[in-house]
């Protein structure tokens, strides 16, 4: 790997053993000793077993990280831990940002606990469905805006639920607990609805193909089979949340301006894991998707035609399991309707693993691109595939990005007009 590459935790051939083995152990299930004991032998069959007991604490990539440089890593037969080791994102994923902290719980109308018609008495076995909605329209009625679902505890669902505007749907109690599930066994037509300005914070919500990693989806019907539903909405939030086992897409932003996706895990639904679109002209304006780790879709990890949109600091890998679709890419930027989609930046963002290219870039007029910092490899494709012959791209920006690994290679280089590509590191 180049100087280019950005290791993102203590770790690099410069560290001790020893400091290394302590700052690994305090996050593993490994003692010092052993730790620095198994970093000093350098020997490439203990760095596997290493890698792969640390693989079932979930922190390959501090292991990876640990262990050394990136090309020390492919030489001993471990290079897909590589993007890992560069992925800040994995040293946080079991522990999401807590967006609901600060919110005194005088503020907050707990569902549980709420007087609206459908709650009382509370039935922990229940389907909450009416009472959660009904608790919602008390709470606006009254001015609250914060409702809440108590850390450790399920509810369930069975019909939409309908977070009206500037309402916040979030978890409430004590913080060590696990956020609360929002679980959902039957399909539920066009999921949860955000309306503007409303807000979903650190929920863990479930559809009915939970647990699964992969399912049978219908390639028509079952679009409407979403996870949360932001279409025609502006002004919306889903942080801190993890959305998994819908039949159609995770988070649906279609036409929906000014909108934050941040801290959140969007994992194994049927399509992909954020659109931000619907159809060939639903695009809308002004998104941030930032922090969030997307994986184990059906289709590409993230599907756009925005405007206006920064894709920062995410980790999207392994989508594409559907093998029937044509598009299983990490992050797929298109434009095919009049207008086209601009101002998009795509930065520090660790690609890997999808059944297609990392980055895609079609349609007829993309422009005003940055493509920074990311790193790409193990993709099916390309690691970054820009442009189509039915389109143009136009001011388009790809610079410091690290790229390996992928079946066709790094670059797709057929419609680069109007792409200044700048120093970039490749490696095999």
């Amino acid at each position: 790997m180049s100087s280019n590459s950005r290791p993102d935790a203590p770790g690099t051939r410069t560290s001790s053993p020893e400091s290394r083995a302590a700052w690994l152990a305090a996050r593993v299930d490994t003692s010092p000793a052993a730790v620095a004991s198994e970093l000093r032998t350098g020997a490439s069959t203990n760095r596997r077993a290493f890698l792969t007991r640390s693989l079932s604490t979930g922190f390959i990539a501090l292991a990876a990280l640990a262990l050394g440089s990136c090309e020390e890593s492919v030489t001993t037969g471990i290079g897909e831990y590589c993007a890992a080791a560069r992925d800040p994102l994995l040293l946080t994923q079991s522990q999401p940002p807590n967006y609901s902290e600060g919110v005194p719980p005088s503020a907050v109308l707990v569902v549980e606990e709420s007087t609206a018609p459908g709650c009382q008495p509370w039935d922990w076995n229940g389907d909450h469905t009416a009472c959660i909605n009904a608790t919602i329209a008390q709470a606006q009625s009254n001015g609250t805006k914060y409702v809440g679902l108590t850390r450790g505890r399920q509810y369930r669902y069975s019909d939409r639920i309908y977070i009206l505007p500037n309402t916040v749907l979030m978890a409430v109690g004590d913080p060590a607990r696990d956020r609360p599930i929002l679980a959902t066994n039957v399909p539920v037509w066009d999921g949860i609805a955000l309306e503007s300005g409303a807000e979903i914070r650190n929920l863990d919500i479930r559809g009915p193909h939970y647990g699964k990693n992969k399912f049978p989806v219908q390639k028509q019907g079952d679009w409407a089979y979403k996870g949360i539903n932001g279409a025609n909405s502006s002004g919306w939030a889903v942080l801190g949340t993890s959305v998994s086992g819908f039949a159609g897409t995770g988070i649906l932003a279609a036409q929906s301006n000014d909108i934050r996706i941040e801290g959140n895990t969007i994992s194994r639904n049927g399509y992909s894991g954020i659109s931000l679109f619907y159809g060939d002209s639903s695009c809308g304006r002004g998104a941030r998707v930032v922090g969030n780790v997307i994986e184990y879709n059906g289709e590409d990890g993230i599907d756009t035609c925005a405007s206006d949109v920064l894709f920062a600091n995410n980790t999207i890998r392994y989508n594409g399991w559907d093998l029937r679709s044509g598009d299983r890419n990490g992050l797929l930027v298109f434009a095919w309707a009049k207008g086209g989609a601009e101002k998009i930046q795509i930065v520090d963002n660790n690609l890997y693993g999808n059944g297609e290219s990392g980055i895609r870039i079609s349609g007829i007029t993309v422009s005003d691109i940055v493509i920074r910092g990311n790193y790409m490899t193990e993709n099916g494709h390309w690691g970054l595939d820009p442009g189509a012959p039915e389109g143009a791209l136009s001011r388009v920006e790809v610079r410091n990005n690290s790229c390996g690994r992928n079946i066709l290679g790094c670059l797709n280089k057929k419609y680069l007009n109007g792409v200044e590509v700048t120093p970039n590191s490749c490696f095999q």
